[in-house]
């Protein structure tokens, strides 16, 4: 329709093959950068050499006039045919986003309305005990909640490089009782054992209790045994070890964002939350540090940060 249309105005001399344009875009925003351009070569032929410029006296066109029309139509092509793909990609990260939210979300949040249904349906036929454990469950449902929300904005804005760190000395071993003074007081008791003493790191308190949190978490639920968290330091950086005692020397591996699915913990209270060790990793990363996860037979996280140099420098002894 293009070229009947020139062609009937008389040629190239005339603004029509600018109506070249309307099926490169079509083309490109269809199905993609390959078939845009294969539309924009052909428009440029059908427009170029096979079109004169005034049809009336026949003459034709020259060489660079419809070769500079042609790169025009595949310029064209090539940002449509690109933004085309992008926004297909940013389309399947908002329905796998979706998905994955509502599944994350799905499991505590029923868990919430079965024991708030409950409380409110039959609360006399409900002992004070039971009243003081179904509220401690929805509250450790909806903390679940809260975290996971979390966990899906830090990486959101980790992906577009919004996120803010603000590191600066904080106490890694108050951090880390803070973030067990989270958990359920029979699992603090049963399960975890805590060693070492005051360590001042270079990180951001929020994102620490955050990657502390998921690490815990992860290693709670990846096995049945007391987890050992050891605080402990080097010349170069604050470390926080967490394993199961299981082996004494595990082979090193770098965390993947996905855990394998291999060993199932006995509590049901902690389900493996798999994506907030990836968000963990790079945040880890942010603030200078790494998290690296360990496997031999038993579960082992480590994670590195930078200590303090003003702490560091004050403990070196001076030599006269």
């Amino acid at each position: 329709m293009s070229a009947l249309l020139t062609y009937v105005a008389g040629g190239t001399k005339t603004p029509l093959p600018h109506a070249f344009y309307i099926p490169v875009v079509i083309a490109a925003g269809g199905f993609g950068v390959r078939v845009g351009a294969a539309s924009a070569l052909l428009a440029g032929l059908i427009c170029g050499p096979w079109m004169p410029l005034d049809v009336e006296r026949g003459f034709a066109q020259s060489a660079s006039g419809w070769i500079i029309r042609m790169t025009f139509f595949l310029i064209i092509a090539v940002v449509v045919g690109f933004g085309r793909n992008r926004l297909l990609e940013l389309m399947r990260a908002r329905q796998d986003f979706l998905s994955d939210v509502s599944h994350e979300l799905r499991t505590p949040l029923a868990s919430v309305m079965g024991f708030a249904a409950v409380l409110a349906d039959r609360s006399l036929d409900v002992s004070p005990a039971e009243h003081a454990e179904f509220a401690e469950l929805i509250l450790k449902e909806a903390t679940e909640m809260t975290n996971v929300v979390d966990h899906y904005v830090v990486e959101g804005r980790l992906r577009d490089s919004a996120l803010f760190i603000d590191a600066h000395p904080t106490d890694l071993r108050q951090i880390v009782d803070i973030v067990l003074g989270g958990l359920p007081e029979h699992v603090r008791e049963r399960r975890v054992e805590v060693v070492g003493s005051e360590i001042t790191c270079l990180a951001d308190p929020v994102r620490l209790r955050q990657i502390l949190r998921s690490v815990f978490n992860n290693a709670l639920a990846y096995t049945p045994n007391r987890i050992l968290v050891d605080v402990t330091t080097d010349r170069t950086s604050a470390r926080v070890t967490v394993t199961d005692g299981d082996t004494p020397t595990p082979t090193t591996q770098r965390l993947s964002p996905w855990l394998p699915n291999t060993r199932k913990g006995t509590d049901p209270v902690f389900a493996p939350f798999g994506i907030g060790l990836s968000v963990s990793r790079d945040l880890a990363k942010r603030m200078g540090g790494e998290l690296t996860y360990e496997v031999n037979g038993a579960t082992r996280f480590e994670l590195r940060l930078p200590l303090d140099s003003a702490r560091v420098s004050k403990r070196r002894p001076t030599v006269v």
